[in-house]
């Protein structure tokens, strides 16, 4: 379910207020700065298909956790898992708050993970290690085969050539539409 959304103003005000009574690091005293510039409410209308509305406990805001993302990458951290357990659940709270949230409420790593398979539009049904498959390993003998196999046309190239050009064949009747990977399509439309 998600929360009611905030203004973009209203989380500057947060953001800066908190900030005033706290040990700011000096690494990361640009990062607030940054992330205040970031106007993340256009979001939501992209978002909302990825999220229930009326069902289940109310979650984190998607705005949110994308500015997590992006603190995370201006901070220079690229583990979600090393973000949550060092940064976010530090003594002074600084890495929770210049997110947005409070200290003692804040995303777990797997609600990272899972804003992530939200965002490439996973499905639920699929686990990531399911999504490429194995390659199976060849015998000796599979592999001397193979070896012989490159110098000559066999069954197994008209095969996989037939293959190929079945859809090379469909893609051009298809048109000029080129295939766009999911999360490649959702990272284009936040850009815009």
């Amino acid at each position: 379910m998600l929360p009611p959304l905030r203004p973009h103003c209203e989380y500057v005000e947060f953001v800066f207020s908190q900030l005033e009574a706290i040990q700011v690091p000096k690494a990361h005293s640009a990062v607030p700065e940054k992330l205040a510039l970031l106007d993340l409410a256009p979001i939501r209308l992209l978002m909302l298909d990825l999220c229930c509305l009326d069902k289940g406990r109310k979650g984190f805001t998607p705005e949110d956790l994308l500015r997590t993302f992006l603190a995370m990458v201006f901070c220079g951290i690229t583990s979600p898992t090393t973000w949550v357990e060092n940064y976010l659940k530090d003594s002074s709270g600084f890495y929770a708050i210049i997110i947005g949230f409070e200290p003692d409420d804040m995303p777990s790593t797997g609600c990272l993970y899972q804003f992530i398979d939200r965002l490439m539009r996973l499905p639920t049904y699929c686990k990531q290690h399911q999504i490429r498959f194995k390659r199976k390993r060849l015998s000796k003998t599979q592999k001397q085969q193979l070896k012989e196999d490159k110098t000559k046309v066999t069954k197994r190239h008209v095969g996989i050539v037939a293959k190929l050009a079945k859809r090379v064949g469909r893609i051009a009747q298809s048109g000029p539409d080129v295939y766009v990977p999911a999360d490649e399509e959702m990272a284009n439309a936040i850009l815009q």
